[in-house]
């Protein structure tokens, strides 16, 4: 009897094609291949975006608009942008874990501390850890985190709602101070089903989580219509 073969393992561009495929839909989104590596560009809250995987890192940018500029990086950072930066003064921002660990360069820089001096923008940064470098121009935001161990749709939706946040805190600062809104779950059932399906598992805690909060948002709105037309007979 023939050995059974070892299933084929996955390469990198394949495992972020099939990640990027997940989250295709939700975010009205398009694949292309890009040199050796592939690129997502999507669109949500009315800004198109772009992931692209390349070596050990994952870059994502966003096109925006900008009254001052930011480069936001580690040690290994300093000596990339040393000649361009050579004349920009290394800013802080209060805060000791914050200012210790990231070289800080930008110009104006009373918006540069202003920007980073919200506990909020400084957590999304975070966020990205480890973090290569975080820049910003007149009309782009390019982060660069490092690569996980495993490509998840689910950390991707995270991280692009984040950088949407950063963006947008970037456009409208004077809307930094307000109370941030709870991001709503991503539901995408098509994209729930198909991981059952092909994983062949039972759904997780969170997934389970976010359908059950689905069907009760529709259970309310149901029962709201419902409710509106007793009341038109009565």
């Amino acid at each position: 009897m023939a050995a059974k073969q070892k299933p084929k393992k996955k390469t990198e561009v394949e495992k972020w094609t099939y990640t990027f495929e997940l989250i295709k839909e939700h975010y009205k989104g398009t694949i292309e291949p890009e040199g050796k590596t592939v690129k997502f560009t999507g669109t949500s809250k009315g800004k198109e975006f772009l992931i692209m995987p390349q070596g050990n890192n994952v870059h994502f940018a966003l096109n925006l608009k900008s009254t001052f500029k930011l480069h936001l990086g580690t040690e290994s950072f300093k000596s990339d942008w040393g000649k361009k930066l050579k004349l920009v003064k290394e800013i802080t921002v209060g805060c000791q874990d914050f200012d210790s660990k990231f070289i800080i360069k930008g110009e104006p820089a009373d918006k540069v501390v202003e920007f980073l001096s919200s506990d909020k923008i400084r957590s999304a940064i975070m966020c990205f850890e480890p973090l290569v470098s975080l820049e910003i121009t007149e009309n782009i935001l390019e982060i660069i985190t490092k690569k996980d161990k495993e490509v998840s749709d689910k950390k991707l939706d995270f991280l692009v709602e984040r950088a949407l946040f950063l963006t947008e805190s970037i456009e409208k600062p004077a809307d930094i101070t307000k109370e941030e809104e709870k991001p709503e779950p991503v539901y995408d059932k098509k994209r729930t089903i198909r991981l059952e399906q092909e994983s062949k598992t039972p759904l997780s805690i969170e997934e389970r989580v976010i359908l059950l909060e689905k069907k009760v948002k529709d259970f309310e709105k149901e029962f709201e219509f419902i409710k509106s037309k007793l009341n038109k007979i009565s």
